[in-house]
């Protein structure tokens, strides 16, 4: 698995945090929800297809539980 560079996370940070800001005209009716939902899913897509998932354990510690931190799959439908 690749390191991540910086700017990755700043393009996650940007879609979720900054696209949801008012200052861009985000419906607060989140009648926009599910676009932006399939933008970020695309978005973290690419950079684990490109850089690798980085699988950690949830707070339940079971394997089966095991997650990507970056598009939130779980290591068992990775593998697949």
């Amino acid at each position: 698995m690749s390191e991540r560079p910086k700017w990755t996370k700043a393009v996650q940070n940007f879609l979720t945090d900054t696209v949801i800001d008012e200052e861009y005209g985000y419906p607060e009716d989140g009648s926009d929800d599910w676009i932006h939902s399939l933008v970020e899913e695309a978005v973290n897509a690419i950079f684990c297809n490109h850089y690798g998932h980085q699988i950690e354990d949830d707070q339940c510690m079971k394997p089966e539980h095991r997650y990507c931190v970056w598009c939130g799959r779980r290591a068992n439908d990775i593998a697949r």
